[in-house]
């Protein structure tokens, strides 16, 4: 409503004021405070209110006097199609909408799959890398049937392979992995676990997926050892033929125990295909992640016949040993072996992982004097796990010595050094 006018008086003239010693008549008073009463009672608009009146916020009602209040979003729409909101608390719910899509990566996210179970824009923020090893399954170097690298299968799955077909969409790779059920068989897929959380922490997990439309198939994202009245472990189904976002929280006990997070193909024979996985932390004090910095240990002595025909002798570089600080971090070491006198027979150099045993790499030179390197990755190390890497030689057919003096200038040395680097898993 505008804002009021009084009405013409006869008793005054004409006029809409009344005028003083003048009887005013009923009618004209009845009609003044009629006009007041319909405007205050639910007609009250922009323009009764005074520019800088500065209503305190206290006096304005929220929107969250109910749960269901609380949950309600509202999509904006974007540029090209925009959903305008005609009211504050539309416009309330199209933040909260945006605010989940920043926070969880997906505005349809759900807990678990009882109905109104929805993970809503006060779960947020989602921060950090990837924690999933290889979650675009970008690199499958396993034997055919086996899981990608990271990953291990969950019973005996007909088929497990990377397919290209039909994939439309990627990230950093256009092709997904394909899992199949055994015939008879039940959820059957492929599994990660994930040590070194943080404790009592909020995590997203999440998945693109979909089936391959032959009708009735089904595939689940699943958690295990997630703690929570509300944000317990995950059993997320779809049997969308296009690829769907599936996510939800889950959060970490006080131990906390490993979450193990599984990709299934639900029933029997069901074919199944994902794009994406990833896992992410939720908080606002989220432990810095980074590379850890190099250990490094080097021999400059020179030693003729120190490495004894046909038996590995330790190198005299110290061991040297890195901790991954948490999920998501590969090793790296680096190793170099300085010999002369290696002869027609030649050397072979050995880096150990973790004391005696079989050699995790190995290397040779074919007589004379020079050197030899190493390179390794572990790519699915422990978190918290100390692992210590050593250098072992040998002779072949005769002594060798360590180091050597044949170059003008060269500082001679056989070395080791290993480092903890932080792997993002794709996505």
């Amino acid at each position: 409503m505008t804002t009021i006018a009084r009405g013409t008086k006869a008793s005054a003239g004409g006029g809409t004021s009344f005028v003083a010693n003048t009887d005013a008549l009923a009618a004209e008073v009845e009609y003044d405070f009629a006009t007041l009463y319909a405007d205050y009672n639910g007609n009250i608009s922009d323009a009764n209110v005074a520019s800088g009146a500065a209503i305190e916020e206290t006096k304005i009602d929220g929107q969250s006097d109910s749960a269901a209040e609380r949950r309600t979003e509202t999509s904006p729409g974007d540029t090209a199609s925009p959903i305008d909101a005609t009211t504050l608390a539309g416009e309330i719910a199209r933040i909260r909408f945006k605010l989940k899509e920043l926070g969880l990566g997906t505005s349809t996210a759900r807990q678990t799959t009882a109905a109104g179970d929805d993970v809503y824009w006060i779960d947020t923020p989602q921060m950090g890398p990837n924690l999933i090893r290889n979650g675009n399954f970008a690199v499958k170097t396993t034997a055919a049937g086996a899981a990608p690298d990271g990953w291990v299968l969950v019973g005996t799955p007909a088929t497990c392979t990377t397919t290209t077909a039909g994939v439309t969409e990627g990230h950093l790779t256009m092709r997904a992995i394909q899992i199949a059920a055994g015939a008879g068989d039940t959820n059957e897929g492929i599994q990660q676990t994930l040590a070194g959380l943080k404790a009592s922490t909020k995590y997203v997990v999440g998945c693109r997926a979909r089936v391959s439309g032959a009708g009735g198939e089904i595939f689940s994202l699943t958690t295990t050892g997630a703690d929570g009245a509300t944000f317990n472990d995950l059993n997320l189904t779809t049997s969308s033929a296009s690829y769907v976002t599936i996510a939800g929280q889950i959060i970490t006990d006080a131990t906390p125990t490993d979450i193990v997070v599984q990709l299934l193909a639900v029933g029997n024979s069901d074919i199944v295909e994902v794009t994406h996985c990833w896992v992410r932390e939720c908080a606002t004090d989220r432990l810095p992640l980074s590379n850890t910095a190099w250990a490094y240990s080097e021999i400059t002595t020179i030693t003729a016949n120190h490495y004894a025909s046909g038996v590995l002798t330790d190198s005299g570089a110290t061991g040297v040993a890195v901790v991954p600080p948490g999920p998501g971090y590969v090793i790296e070491v680096d190793a170099f072996f300085d010999v002369t006198d290696a002869l027609a027979n030649g050397f072979v150099g050995q880096l150990r992982e973790n004391g005696a045993g079989v050699a995790i790499a190995t290397c040779g030179i074919n007589g004379g004097v020079g050197g030899a390197a190493i390179r390794y990755v572990n790519r699915s190390p422990t978190p918290g796990t100390t692992y210590t890497y050593t250098l072992f030689g040998a002779g072949e057919g005769s002594n060798v010595g360590r180091n050597h003096t044949a170059f003008a200038g060269e500082t001679p040395a056989t070395w080791v050094r290993c480092r903890a680097v932080l792997e993002s898993g794709g996505h």
